[in-house]
């Protein structure tokens, strides 16, 4: 405090010694300042606009050099008035090293945030899972990431959670591939099964049909054999197909008589007689 109170009162004296002349000549250099400023945000503006650059972080770099460009003139203009530049740019590191520290996990989150706007690893309407959430990106922040969840919650998400853990995007490919596990019993042919999920995956009318789906002995268990389905699906509809798909095959089973075993506990009472 006593520091900038110092700066202060030796801006003060020098103002005090002004002339009319001094006077004029900073006003003639504020205007210069002005108009330079203006010219230099418009140029600015307009090669920002021919970029791909997310509309936000265009409109942070905008205000960023806006207000660098304020300092520039408050000391130009300071220096045309007498006023010492170091006295300046002392009072401009004190106040901005009290901000920073004040701000100092804001800064962490908009340092995420232009990363994120910059490299864009996801977009409005992607379906991504982030530090242990997971849900659609409802709106991507300077500060925080919106994910809307299955049931209709907004989660706020700060960058710097995102930006420093791994991010999953579910929604980058156009085409996702899901996978049923079933078991079987051993009485049943295996090719009679792997028929039976193939014909089970190519009623579905959201299932692909490049890549064709495909099924598998996967292993044999203690009470069954174990068989796979895999399918593809476009990203839009994979968890309208992944919800309805066991029990497509689940179904399809039954129609053909193909058991679906199941642990089962006997237990056996005996009389003993006298």
């Amino acid at each position: 405090m006593n520091d900038i109170s110092a700066i202060l009162d030796s801006a003060a004296g020098s103002l005090g010694k002004l002339s009319l002349n001094a006077l004029l000549y900073s006003f003639c250099t504020l205007v210069i300042c002005l108009v330079f400023k203006k010219l230099f945000l418009k140029l600015l503006s307009r090669g920002l606009s021919r970029t791909k650059l997310e509309t936000r972080l265009s409109s942070l770099i905008q205000k960023g050099a806006n207000a660098l460009l304020w300092c520039v003139i408050v000391l130009a203009v300071g220096d045309s008035l007498g006023i010492n530049l170091s006295s300046l740019l002392a009072l401009f590191s004190v106040l901005g090293l009290a901000f920073s520290l004040a701000i100092q996990g804001s800064l962490s989150n908009l340092a995420s945030g232009i990363t994120i706007l910059t490299n864009r690893p996801f977009k409005v309407g992607d379906y991504i899972e982030a530090s242990g959430r997971e849900g659609t990106v409802w709106a991507v922040g300077i500060f925080y990431t919106q994910l809307q969840t299955a049931d209709n919650k907004i989660i706020y998400l700060p960058n710097s959670l995102i930006s420093s853990g791994q991010v999953t995007n579910y929604s980058a490919m156009p085409r996702r591939r899901l996978e049923v596990n079933i078991q079987a019993s051993y009485d049943d042919g295996c090719q009679k099964v792997i028929d039976t999920m193939l014909k089970a995956a190519q009623s579905d009318p959201l299932v692909l049909s490049d890549p064709a789906p495909m099924a598998f002995l996967a292993s044999c268990g203690d009470s069954g054999i174990n068989y796979t389905l895999r399918a593809w699906a476009r990203s839009s509809d994979f968890f309208t197909v992944s919800t309805r798909m066991t029990q497509a095959v689940y179904e399809a089973f039954l129609r053909e008589n193909i058991t679906v075993p199941y642990n089962r506990l006997e237990v056996t009472l005996k009389n003993n007689v006298q």
